[in-house]
């Protein structure tokens, strides 16, 4: 049971499996008494907002966005469908998952077609062509597995980068490359 201290439209944030999602809902009663509402299901701390989304219903345009533990923007998972299918399993569909530094500029953005989301590891995997994007290189691969929560993953097949020549600049020896 969570509740809220205001009347009208509130924003709520619950914690899930380490991401967090926006749900706009009604309050009921005064800001003196808050409002209650019961999460279905009886799941976990971490998992009871996604008991919001039944298994096999798909919901269209959900943006997930992740904060870390100073309540800054870490990431947004939006996939233009969203079916749970099954408690700790999330299928999207037309995935974009944006990763910010913690001064809020874009750090990575992944795009891919599916993807299969699981609550209980934190890992993003995908089938499907998945492009990479980074300020400083670009990569495509045929799959993807992908840890949310420490930021690392493993594409896989046939894999192709470009890596930007400002980047080149950065990681150049003192004094230069050799022979110039």
């Amino acid at each position: 049971m969570i509740t809220l201290s205001s009347s009208g439209w509130v924003r709520r944030l619950a914690l899930l499996s380490g991401l967090w999602v926006s749900v706009l809902i009604a309050g009921e009663g005064s800001r003196e008494q808050g409002a209650t509402i019961t999460v279905p299901g009886g799941g976990t701390k971490e998992d009871a907002g996604f008991d919001l989304f039944p298994v096999g219903k798909p919901w269209r345009d959900v943006r997930l966005p992740r904060y870390d533990e100073k309540d800054r923007l870490t990431s947004i998972m939006h996939s233009e469908i969203l079916t749970r299918e099954a408690r700790q399993l999330l299928q999207m569909e037309g995935l974009t998952l944006a990763m910010f530094e913690p001064d809020r500029t874009l750090s990575l953005r992944l795009k891919t077609a599916k993807g299969i989301y699981d609550l209980a590891t934190k890992e993003l995997k995908t089938r499907t062509k998945t492009f990479i994007e980074h300020p400083r290189f670009d990569m495509q691969g045929d799959s993807l597995i992908f840890d949310t929560g420490s930021g690392k993953g493993k594409l896989n097949g046939n894999v192709e980068m470009v890596i930007y020549a400002s980047s080149l600049e950065k990681l150049q020896p003192p004094g230069g490359m050799p022979g110039q």
